[in-house]
């Protein structure tokens, strides 16, 4: 890692730091001064803070059978505090009674709206709450357990947490109890399973899905997924193309693109790399709807994001260009969960990087490496296996 790397992301815990101690700890200190209108129960309070991204909501769901029988509703009423992201998901689960969800972007941006949810947090009384990340952040899942007023603080020591060590010293103070970190290299799916306390390596994620079967006018479809959390986790458009191109004409599938809000542009941009007719559903599906489109494909194939989990949860085949930067943490899934999933990857020496990438010369949107090394030819040729097995 370069001296230039490592600089920049002291500078950027460090502006987290500086942000909370020069106004979010007065805001949180505030709100937990003032006096507060407690939310009546008939039962202790459990609160769950899940602050995190969409794909990590969806392997998480594998640890609801865990969470039900260790905080029964006989005994606890369950609660979420969650990212506003995957309400739609977290609104069809019977798993907790009560739903909070939060704007994580403005829980750091505005003082108010912060006041705000740090005070709806101290209204429900919890007896436990629990942070189930196991890469804590400082100002975000850690500070809303230390606010909430709850007599018992569970999270985890955690792993790559977006924090400085003194932060992470900090923070911990903030706990009653720290669960000991993962293990690296180990499934986030089964991780989640020994924060519980259980040990069941063969859990699947479930989700709900909207609709039925659509007609594309072929048989069978595959969905392409050209989203990424940002331009350079992307999988260069030139290839998304290519590997579209040689999956349609060798096994007649429509193929069918998707994306976020946001990433309206992808299907002009594809539409270069790409010879024949496609369907654009990007940013013209909820998560319900994405996920009912991506139940009846024939195959996914995506970048390391939310699709690829959400095609394991829904059982459809699919292809994940996989990064370097915690090869096995997330893809590919456990060979125990599911034979229908594969990641392709571009091995190199700075695998493991926890995307402090080495590479700080590369141009604006430019992928990274580990991602634009990966080869149309492996893709196009993990995707007929997944399809031969799937008759």
């Amino acid at each position: 890692m370069t001296s230039a790397s490592i600089k920049r992301i002291k500078k950027s815990y460090f502006a987290r730091f500086a942000a909370w101690a020069l106004l979010h700890n007065f805001v949180d200190l505030l709100a937990m001064m003032l006096p507060v209108r407690r939310v009546g129960s008939d039962r202790p309070r459990v609160i769950f803070v899940k602050l995190d991204g969409v794909g990590d909501y969806i392997i998480w769901t594998a640890a609801f059978d865990a969470i039900r029988e260790k905080y029964p509703s006989s005994e606890f009423e369950r609660v979420l505090v969650a990212n506003e992201r995957f309400k739609e998901f977290a609104d069809n689960d019977e798993t907790f009674e009560r739903r909070l969800f939060v704007d994580v972007a403005r829980l750091a941006s505005s003082p108010v709206y912060r006041f705000g949810v740090i005070r709806q947090v101290r209204s429900l009384g919890a007896s436990v709450i629990v942070n189930p990340r196991l890469t804590r952040d400082f100002l975000w899942g850690d500070s809303v357990v230390r606010c909430s007023g709850a007599g018992k603080r569970i999270g985890s020591e955690g792993i790559e947490n977006l924090m400085s060590p003194f932060q992470e010293r900090l923070s911990a103070k903030w706990y009653t109890e720290l669960v000991a970190a993962p293990r690296s290299g180990v499934h986030e799916l089964i991780s989640n399973a020994e924060f519980l306390g259980t040990t069941d390596e063969s859990i699947q994620s479930t989700i709900p899905h909207q609709g039925s079967p659509i007609d594309f006018g072929k048989d069978k479809y595959a969905v392409i997924f050209l989203g990424a959390f940002s331009a350079d986790k992307r999988w260069p458009m030139a290839k998304f193309g290519a590997a579209a191109q040689a999956i349609a004409d060798e096994h007649s599938l429509h193929i069918v693109v998707c994306g976020g809000p946001g990433e309206e542009e992808l299907s002009a941009d594809f539409a270069r790399h790409f010879n024949g007719e496609f369907t654009s559903l990007i940013g013209k599906t909820t998560l319900l709807e994405l996920s009912a489109v991506i139940r009846y494909a024939s195959l996914t194939i995506s970048n390391d994001t939310a699709a690829g989990h959400i095609a394991v949860a829904q059982r459809c085949p699919s292809v994940v260009v996989t990064p370097g930067n915690h090869v096995g943490r997330f893809f590919p899934y456990p060979d125990e969960v599911t034979s229908r999933q594969i990641s392709v990857l571009h091995q190199m020496p700075c695998f493991g990087c926890g995307w402090h990438c080495i590479y700080t010369d590369l141009a604006q949107g430019e992928a990274k490496p580990c991602i634009a090394g990966v080869e149309v030819a492996d893709v196009v040729n993990a995707a007929g296996r997944l399809l031969a097995a799937s008759g």
